[in-house]
């Protein structure tokens, strides 16, 4: 990691740091970073159905369901023959579909 982080440092528009920067904290749970790096990767022009697909489940993992579910639905077309990447946007929709269910309220 230190020595994407040092290149980045280096050189702020090497896009290929910042995709790899965003795997390595998306693994590490280390969302917001993940977030941080994949998006700046995006502005740099990387277009990678890979790259959305964890940037969406980046954002599910923050609970920020609406940036997930707007990255999921974009790569979900493109990614219909890669199991494992369509498997990936449905693990993130599933995410974002999961609300939390309150303790039933004791009765008197």
């Amino acid at each position: 990691i230190e020595f994407y982080e040092r290149a980045v440092d280096l050189d702020e528009n090497f896009p290929g740091a910042w995709v790899r920067l965003g795997i390595i904290y998306f693994f590490q749970e280390s969302y917001a970073e993940a977030i941080t790096a994949f998006e700046r990767a995006l502005e740099l022009g990387i277009e990678d159905s890979e790259i959305e697909t964890y940037l969406g489940l980046a954002y599910a993992n923050q609970a920020d369901c609406v940036k997930a579910i707007q990255h999921l639905q974009k790569v979900q077309p493109l990614v219909q023959d890669d199991q494992r990447l369509a498997d990936l946007v449905l693990s993130g929709f599933k995410l974002c579909q999961q609300t939390p269910i309150p303790p039933p309220t004791p009765t008197p």
